[in-house]
C-alpha cells in the first residue's frame, strides 16, 4: 500500500517548545492512506513506548470538530508510532491542531507532548466545473456502448456452444455408469473384509480372557500358599483407632503414664501434672526413643499454645515453645544463677524469644550490667545467621533500657552497646535557639530594625554533652560600671569577661557577666569625659559552661 506518511518528531522535555507548524498536507480523498508517523525522543534518545508499558492517545481538532483516538506503536525500540486519519475526519478541510498523550501502565502518570499542526486540503476532483462533468457523462455513455457490443458477441458465442453441451451430457452419462459399477465392486470388498476382521477380533478376545484367567489363578494359588510366619517383622503397634481417630486417655498422669507407653499421639482428658494454669484436656504427642530418653508435646484443645518437656533419666519442667514473634510469648529461663537453669551464658542461647533474671554480676553470664548494679528482669531476642553469626537484643524491663550485641563469624563476640533513647540524645545534643534579653538602667537596643545587625540575645547549645553559651550585645546610651541587662543565672557559673567594640574614636571597653547573670559595662578611663549617649558597644562571644 502506498500510504502518505507525515513524519513528526516530538522531544519529551519540560522546556518551553513552540507549537510545531509542520509542512504536512493531506487531501480529503486520501482515504485510508493518510498516516501521521511520530518519532518520540527524550534527551535526544528514542523514548521506549510500547503497548506493554503505556497507552498512547491523540487528539486532533479542526475548528469545533475533534477526534480522540489510540495511537499504535510500530517500532517501540526507536520510539516510533503511527496513526491513520479516519476517512470521516479527512472530510473536514482546513488547519488541524493535534497533541499526543502517553499514559504509563499501573500509574496515574501522563506525559503530554508539544502541540503540532498540519493541513487537510480539498482535492482537485472536487473542484471540476459543471461543463467538465457533462464531458465525463458523455465519455461514460461511449464506454457503455462499447460494453453492449461486447455482450452481443458473447451471446452469439453461447448460441454456438449448444453442441458442446450435448457432448458434455454424453460424457456425463458414461461417467455415471462407470462410477456405479466401481461402487458395487468396492461395497462387496468392504463387506468381505468386515466379516474377516470380526472373526479375528473374536479370536483375540477369547485368547486374552483365557490368559487373564490363568494369571489370576496363579496369583491366587501363590497367596494361599504364603507362609503366614513371613509377617514376623511387620510393625504391629497401633497408631489410631480403626476409624482413623487417635485414642482418648482419661485421667492421664504425665509423670507416670508417659513412662508406660511408646511413641504415640492421643488426646487426654482430666490429665494431671501438665502445664500449670491450663486446661487438663488437649492433644499429646509422645516420642519414645528409649526408656530414659523421651519427649512430650502438649497442645491445649482451646488454644494454639504449645508446651514441651523432655526426659533424660528424669523429666524436665514444662516449657512453652516460642512461636513466631506475633504470638508474643517468650520462653521463661528463670534466674541465670539458679543451679537448675539450663543456660548460664547469654551468648549460647539459640534463636528465639526469652525472659530471664540477670544477676548482679551480669558479666559472669556475658550480659550487660545494670546501671545501679542490681539484678534485673530482661527480655531477650536472639536471631541466628550463617557461620555462627548472631544478633542479640536485651531490654531491661523495669528501666526500659535496650542493649544490643553481635557475634561475628565463628563466635567472635563484639561486645554490648547501649541503644540511646530520645531523652539521652536530647541530654547530649540540644539547642535553645536565640533568646532576647532585656536591657536595664536606660541602655538602649541599637539598630533593632536592621535584619543584618546583631541584637541583644543569648543561646545555649549542648554538643555531645558539652554546654556552650553564646551572647550578643548591641546597645548605646550606657555608662561605665553599670548593669546594662541580665541573662539567666545558669548561663554561667564562673565570671566571664571580654572586650567589646566601641566607636573608632574610643578605646575598647570591657563587659563582665556575673554568676547571677548580670551584664556589667566598664569603659576605658580615657573615654569617660567624652563618652556620648550615642556611643555604642557591640560584641558576639561564647564560652563553655562548667557543670
Amino acid at each position: 500500500m502506498y500510504n502518505k506518511e507525515g513524519r513528526i518528531k516530538l522531544e519529551t522535555t519540560a522546556h518551553i517548545q513552540n507549537r510545531l507548524d509542520t509542512n504536512i498536507q493531506f487531501y480529503n480523498t486520501d482515504i485510508g492512506t493518510a498516516d501521521l508517523v511520530f518519532n518520540i525522543t527524550r534527551n535526544g534518545s528514542p523514548l521506549l513506548v510500547s503497548s506493554e508499558n503505556a497507552d498512547v492517545f491523540l487528539i486532533l481538532k479542526n475548528g469545533k470538530n475533534y477526534i480522540v483516538d489510540d495511537v499504535e506503536p510500530t517500532d517501540p525500540m526507536n520510539g516510533r508510532l503511527k496513526y491513520t486519519i479516519p476517512n470521516e475526519f479527512l472530510g473536514l478541510t482546513g488547519k488541524v491542531n493535534g497533541q499526543l498523550y502517553i499514559a504509563v501502565h499501573g500509574k496515574e502518570d501522563i506525559v503530554t507532548e508539544v502541540e503540532f499542526s498540519f493541513k487537510i486540503a480539498d482535492s482537485l476532483i472536487n473542484t471540476i466545473p459543471a461543463v467538465d462533468k457533462i464531458n465525463e457523462i458523455r465519455t461514460f455513455q461511449e464506454f457503455r456502448e462499447n460494453i453492449m457490443t461486447t455482450i452481443n458477441e458473447i451471446n452469439e458465442s453461447l448460441a454456438n456452444g449448444k453442441d458442446y453441451v450435448s457432448q458434455m451430457e454424453g460424457t456425463k452419462a458414461s461417467g455415471m455408469k462407470a462410477l456405479n459399477d466401481r461402487n458395487r465392486e468396492v461395497t462387496s470388498q468392504l463387506e468381505n473384509n468386515a466379516i474377516a476382521y470380526g472373526q479375528a477380533l473374536a479370536d483375540a478376545k477369547d485368547g486374552a480372557v483365557s490368559e487373564i484367567d490363568d494369571k489370576g489363578n496363579s496369583i491366587k494359588q501363590e497367596i494361599e500358599e504364603m507362609n503366614i510366619f513371613a509377617s514376623d517383622n511387620w510393625q504391629k503397634y497401633r497408631v489410631t483407632d480403626e476409624n482413623g481417630t487417635i485414642d482418648i486417655l482419661k485421667n492421664f498422669d504425665f509423670n507416670i503414664d508417659a513412662d508406660l507407653i511408646g511413641s504415640k499421639s492421643f488426646y487426654v482428658t482430666n490429665s494431671v501434672n501438665g502445664p500449670s494454669n491450663l486446661t487438663p484436656n488437649g492433644f499429646v504427642t509422645l516420642l519414645d526413643r528409649t526408656k530414659e530418653n523421651k519427649k512430650i508435646i502438649f497442645q491445649p484443645y482451646n488454644s494454639s499454645r504449645i508446651f514441651i518437656r523432655t526426659k533424660n533419666s528424669t523429666w524436665s519442667d514444662w516449657q512453652e515453645i516460642a512461636t513466631e514473634r506475633g504470638f508474643n510469648r517468650r520462653i521463661a529461663l528463670g534466674a541465670l544463677d539458679d543451679e537448675a537453669s539450663e543456660y548460664d551464658n547469654i551468648l549460647d542461647l539459640p534463636a528465639g524469644l526469652y525472659e530471664c533474671v540477670i544477676p548482679q554480676d551480669a558479666f559472669l553470664y556475658n550480659a550487660p550490667l545494670d546501671p545501679n548494679g542490681s539484678r534485673y528482669i530482661a527480655e531477650i531476642d536472639v536471631t541466628e545467621s550463617m557461620e555462627g553469626r548472631k544478633q542479640i537484643y536485651i531490654i531491661s524491663n523495669y528501666n526500659n533500657v535496650e542493649y544490643r550485641a553481635t557475634i561475628h563469624t565463628d563466635g567472635d563476640f563484639r561486645g554490648w552497646k547501649k541503644v540511646q533513647n530520645e531523652e539521652e540524645f536530647n541530654a547530649l545534643f540540644n539547642d535553645t535557639g536565640w533568646i532576647e534579653w532585656n536591657t536595664t538602667n536606660g541602655a538602649t537596643k541599637r539598630n533593632s530594625d536592621d535584619p543584618f545587625e546583631i541584637g541583644n540575645e543569648y543561646r545555649i547549645r549542648t554538643v555531645n554533652g558539652v554546654k556552650i553559651a553564646h551572647l550578643r550585645i548591641h546597645v548605646n546610651n550606657v555608662t561605665t560600671q553599670t548593669v546594662i541587662g541580665r541573662v539567666p543565672q545558669d548561663i554561667t557559673n564562673k565570671y566571664q569577661e571580654f572586650l567589646v567594640r566601641t566607636p573608632v574614636t574610643k578605646n575598647p571597653a570591657t563587659v563582665r557577666v556575673d554568676i547571677d547573670g548580670s551584664i556589667k559595662l566598664f569603659l576605658n578611663s580615657n573615654d569617660l569625659d567624652n563618652w556620648k549617649t550615642s556611643d555604642y558597644i557591640r560584641v558576639e562571644t561564647s564560652w563553655i559552661i562548667d557543670e
